[in-house]
């Protein structure tokens, strides 16, 4: 075309749209004809263009105010993206920024995505203005449209989403009432406070110089002047915004107030419609919940929480982002456009942005940025008591998420500003408590800062100093870093580690309840288990006031160390035993006698439980080194002590620690204490003070080496008996101890000196008088024992005096009708029978009514002289009267014990020699012994079998008299394997174990059952404590074995 034809189209066009007498004849024309007239502007004759810019000069003047004239919005923007001049992109643009307003709500959303697609490759300034025109209709897009919108397509596009987002951030950045300022004055202003700022470094570095030791205060001041005029690098600017940002976001024609939330509130509905991806638009919805509107803010709160889910928090894009509104621009001013650079957040948004953070795992590992956050939170311009709170707790999460290696070339910065904190801020007791728990955990992250100090314990030594002060949640924050850190402690040297157990055992006697918790839990946690003096500590603090102080200090001491595997079986460490005796031994010994407590009747070091808990350890350490620390119990293996302190006597190997003292006593030079002379010295202290669990302590090492201990108590029966005396727990315990004592003499004058100690007990209490009992079965039986088993021992004649004895219990305990002394004689007369024939006569013929033990008829004592002569001569001939008596009792033995059930009186029947059957009784013999007191039974063993089946067949006594009965019985076969009535013991046996339920009982039913078959042959017929199952011989010699290489101590 040429140039006249194209300069006569263009006046064409131009009469018709000047002829145009209607506006709906000039829509139509400006429709037809607009867009390709300013698509013309680009031609090169000046004669077109100055034709066609008289011919828009027209057409604003007639369409300005007449906003119903639609323009063609669509071809001016198909127009605008396409390749053409940029003259004609600017007139487009002219005739857009005025058409799309004119547009009803439902086309100016559906041109929404050719204006979103038109910022694609244009100037910031043409994109700005597009990005004015649109982000209002934003909010006309339904969610319910979203998914089917084209605008879905952003996703595919992020640089046009990018830009869009931009924009949008900058206007939720935008103060209401902002003051719009031009580009000149915004700089002006930024360089006037760079010169205001340096010329105030300079003057400080010169008065440094003139007075480098005063001045201080003025300089505190003018800092602070500095810095409340310094708020932000660019002045003038909102925060989080630059030059640039503020002034494309307040444009020429600032918005009010009202109309800026309407818009921001139009952005956030935008954002509901999840046309763009939920991490891309996390940022502006951080920046919007720190909106001052109410409205803005939660609209936005809302839908953050909503989206939390799916926003890829540790994506790099997302943290990034985070950071830089945090701190503004990274690169510092001086390095950048100016223009750009972008002011930290204000305080509103930081304590939003806050939270985001510790949702980012990664975010921690930004480690410069992470230190830049934490130092703005505690002491930037922009910061309160809330925004520090924030600042440690970010600290707490960079310290648990951060990696080593990120940490680490910022560790000890942090680690100062958190001294630094605890320092300053001892007034907010929440500041403060965020600060130990961070040391911490910085601690445990890093350890060398902990320990970095010169003196390696400054810094524990500060935190335990602060508990004796602190109160409330100060003080459990700072025993909650102290119990983390512990771990870290591990790492001290030998030195440091001998410096803190000497601050832990004045920490654990402390009246601070605090400084003995973490005393406790120090010693458990640095120290090995085979550490004496932590063990110490531990020790003492098991006679805490405190529960969990008191039951924390027993756990460890006692813990085993078998693994998190309940099947495996667990393994004890421990200090060996010599080893830990020592330490304990100096420590009292290094109380002066002043300062012993008075306790019961005597004075000790410490108090008596920790006394008791003392002894209770030693053995555990010696268990443990003598290889016999573990038992079976219900399937699940059980420790010595905790075997102890369940009620158990004895050690679960008592063999293996008899030969552990044998050869710890072996291996002890001459000249040197005998350390097993100290252990019985301290078991005395506390048993003095009555303590069961001391006498208890004494008698399992004394019944394991009574032929080498047994003489430290030969001639100090007295100071047993006083226990008898006393009765209880503790009697009956010291009970066996006097037998296991008397049994070693060997002298029969002083051992039975010993026994009439305790023979005449008719005056003391019956609770005496069961541990008289008791002592005396126990010292008959271990004596018999001893006999049976010395070969140098050789015994001419009948000892009548342990006859007369045996046969005195033997009277008591077929007349006891069921009495108190009925237990402890069941037990002591069993034991007897263990070891020894009872030496009384099978059958025995009635007695004269007169034979009547004192013990049972207080009215009779003429008469007990009779019976005891009675008794003793029966004795002296019982050999010779039983053998006629033997056959025929052998062959009717279960026919005469299943009468002895109908208990007929001894006057009222009459025994058959021959088949010895209960003959019934007479109408004349009850009204006889109805009319006189009723005859006592004599001492036979007829009546012995007869009493234990009473007993044990008695429904209404308890099971463990019953179980005790049970087990005298089986024992009765096991001292006299030719027990006459053995047959009728196994039948009334088994016919109990069908009519009771009980467990226990079927136990005891099912042991005694076994005695009576083996007999002398049964386990029962050992000593317990010093000889061992010979099923279990060669597992003990192993372990012996290796005891004495050193490999079974711990």
């Amino acid at each position: 075309m040429t140039s006249l034809s194209e300069l006569e189209l263009v006046q064409r066009v131009y009469d018709r749209i000047a002829a145009a007498a209607t506006d709906e004849q000039l829509e139509a024309e400006l429709l037809r004809y607009l867009a390709p007239v300013i698509n013309k502007l680009s031609s090169t004759q000046d004669a077109v263009r100055n034709t066609i810019v008289e011919m828009l000069g027209h057409v604003n003047r007639r369409v300005k105010d007449h906003h119903h004239i639609q323009l063609p919005v669509e071809a001016l923007l198909d127009q605008f993206s396409s390749d053409v001049s940029a003259f004609v992109v600017n007139f487009s643009l002219v005739y857009i920024k005025m058409g799309f307003p004119r547009l009803d709500d439902n086309k100016q959303v559906e041109l929404l995505p050719k204006l979103l697609s038109s910022l694609e490759n244009k100037s910031s300034h043409l994109q700005d203005s597009l990005l004015r025109l649109l982000l209002p209709v934003l909010g006309l897009v339904k969610c319910s449209d979203a998914l089917t919108s084209p605008l879905m397509s952003l996703r595919e596009k992020p640089h046009i989403a990018k830009i869009l987002l931009d924009y949008m951030q900058d206007i939720l950045l935008l103060p209401y009432g902002a003051t719009p300022r031009t580009r000149e004055e915004l700089l002006q202003r930024l360089q006037h406070q760079q010169q205001r700022q340096e010329t105030l470094r300079e003057e400080r570095e010169q008065r440094q110089l003139n007075q480098p030791g005063g001045a201080d205060e003025q300089d505190d001041e003018e800092e602070e002047e500095e810095s409340n005029e310094n708020l932000v690098p660019v002045p003038a600017v909102p925060a989080g915004m630059s030059i640039v940002s503020f002034r494309r976001a307040i444009g020429d024609h600032p918005l009010k107030p009202d109309d800026l939330e309407t818009l921001k509130k139009t952005v956030i509905k935008f954002l509901d419609t999840e046309i763009l991806t939920p991490s891309s638009m996390a940022h502006a919805l951080m920046i919007a919940t720190s909106d001052t509107r109410f409205t803005v803010a939660d609209a936005a709160d809302s839908l953050l929480r909503r989206m939390d889910g799916t926003i890829e928090w540790n994506s790099s894009p997302v943290i990034s982002a985070m950071y830089v509104l945090f701190l503004g621009t990274l690169t510092p001013i001086e390095r950048g456009p100016v223009e750009r650079f972008k002011n930290p957040a204000n305080t509103r948004i930081r304590l939003k942005l806050m939270p985001c953070f510790l949702k980012s795992r990664e975010a921690a590992n930004y480690s410069p940025l992470a230190v830049k956050v934490f130092c703005e939170c505690l002491w930037g311009s922009h910061t309160n008591n809330r925004l520090k709170q924030q600042g440690i707790t970010f600290l707490h999460h960079v310290s648990f998420s951060a990696s080593t290696e990120k940490l680490k070339p910022v560790g000890s910065l942090l680690f100062s500003g958190v001294v630094k904190i605890i320092e300053e801020e001892k007034n907010n007791a929440k500041l403060t408590s965020l600060a130990y728990g961070a040391l911490a955990k910085l601690s445990l992250k890093l350890p060398n800062l902990l320990l970095s100090h010169q003196h390696q314990l400054h810094y524990l030594m500060t935190l335990m100093d602060a508990l004796s002060h602190e109160v409330g949640d100060v003080l459990l924050a700072i025993q909650e870093a102290l119990s983390m850190v512990a771990p870290v402690c591990k790492q001290l040297t030998p030195a440091s580690q001998d410096t803190l157990c000497i601050m832990l055992s004045e920490h654990v006697q402390s009246d601070n309840p605090a400084l003995r918790r973490t005393a406790v839990h120090y010693a458990a946690t640095v120290f090995s288990r085979t550490h004496c003096a932590s063990r110490f500590i531990m020790l003492l603090a098991t006679g805490d006031s405190e529960d969990d102080v008191r039951l924390e200090a027993t756990r460890e001491l006692y813990k085993s160390s078998g693994g998190d595997d309940s099947n495996s079986t667990p393994k004890f460490e421990s200090p060996g035993f010599l080893p830990m005796l020592r330490f304990i031994v100096q420590r009292i010994n290094d109380i002066p006698r002043s300062r012993w407590r008075d306790v019961a009747t005597t004075s000790m070091p410490y108090t008596l439980k920790v006394m008791e808990e003392l002894l209770l350890y030693l053995q555990h350490c010696l268990a443990v080194e003598s290889g016999s620390n573990s038992t079976e119990a219900g399937g699940n293996s059980l420790s010595a002590v905790s075997s102890f302190k369940e009620g158990a006597l004895m050690w679960p190997n008592c063999t293996a620690v008899g030969r552990f003292v044998e050869q710890t006593l072996g291996r002890e030079e001459d000249g040197q204490d005998d350390p097993f002379a100290e252990y019985l010295r301290i078991s005395e202290m506390a048993a003095n003070a009555w303590s069961a669990s001391a006498v208890e302590a004494i008698v399992r090492l004394v019944a394991v080496a009574p032929t080498t201990l047994a003489r430290y108590y030969t001639d100090r029966m007295d100071w047993i008996r006083r226990f008898l005396v006393r009765g209880g727990h503790a009697g009956q315990v010291a009970a066996l101890l006097y037998g296991i004592v008397a049994g070693q003499i060997s002298d029969l004058s002083k051992f039975e000196h010993s026994i009439q100690l305790i023979r005449h007990h008719k005056e003391q209490r019956m609770e005496s008088q069961e541990c008289f009992i008791l002592a005396m079965g126990h010292s008959l039986a271990f004596a018999q024992h001893r006999i049976k088993h010395d070969n140098d021992v050789i015994m001419e004649d009948r000892w009548l005096f342990f006859d007369n004895v045996v046969c005195g219990l033997v009277v008591q305990l077929v007349n006891s009708e069921g009495g108190t002394l009925l237990p402890s004689l069941v037990v002591a007369v069993g034991e007897v029978a263990r070891h020894v024939p009872l030496p009384i006569p099978v059958f025995h013929d009635p007695p004269h009514p007169t034979w009547v033990p004192s013990s049972l008829l207080p009215d009779s004592s003429s008469h007990s002289a009779a019976s005891q002569e009675q008794c003793e001569a029966q004795s002296a001939s019982a050999s010779e009267t039983n053998t006629a008596a033997v056959a025929a009792a052998e062959s009717s033995s279960v026919e005469m014990l299943s009468k002895i059930e109908e208990k007929p009186t001894v006057a009222a029947a009459e025994r058959s020699e021959a088949k010895n059957i209960v003959k019934p009784t007479t109408a004349a013999t009850t009204t006889a012994v109805a009319a006189t007191k009723k005859e006592p039974k004599p001492g036979s063993l007829v009546n012995v079998v007869e009493i234990l089946q009473h007993v044990y067949e008695n429904n209404k006594l308890s099971s463990k008299i019953r179980e005790q009965a049970i087990q005298s019985a089986g024992y009765l076969c096991v001292g006299d394997q030719h027990m006459h009535f053995k047959p009728a013991v196994m039948e009334s046996l088994l016919e109990l174990s069908k009519q009771s339920d009980e467990m226990e009982i079927h136990f005891s039913v099912g042991a005694a059952l076994s005695d009576c078959v083996l007999g002398a042959q049964s386990v029962s017929s050992r000593n317990l404590w010093t000889q061992n199952d010979p099923n279990k011989e060669e597992s003990d010699n192993k372990t012996s074995v290796a005891v004495a290489d050193g490999t079974g101590a711990a």
